[in-house]
């Protein structure tokens, strides 16, 4: 088993995000992140993570779009992630 801390304890850390391939480009991802950055919001949080895998240009490119910034890298034998964060007030 791999584990790892990817959000900080002052931070929304959003684990997760999907879209079926077929609905790539509609503006679905940007909604989900808009949708997840109010409940930080409303949980009191100022900033969102997330990370992504090195080799997904196109979530790094929306995330990067949407104000989200890399922060740090985690790199483990499975995978390479970028950690990115974005302050929401």
């Amino acid at each position: 088993m791999i584990t790892m801390k990817e959000g900080e304890d002052d931070e929304f850390h959003i684990g997760t995000i999907a879209s079926l391939p077929e609905s790539r480009g509609l503006g679905i991802g940007s909604r989900l992140l808009a949708f997840a950055e109010e409940q930080a919001i409303m949980q009191g949080f100022t900033k969102c993570s997330l990370t992504v895998k090195k080799e997904n240009e196109l979530a790094f490119k929306l995330y990067n779009r949407l104000g989200y910034q890399i922060t740090g890298e985690i790199n483990k034998p499975a995978y390479s992630l970028y950690r990115m964060a974005k302050m929401l007030v």
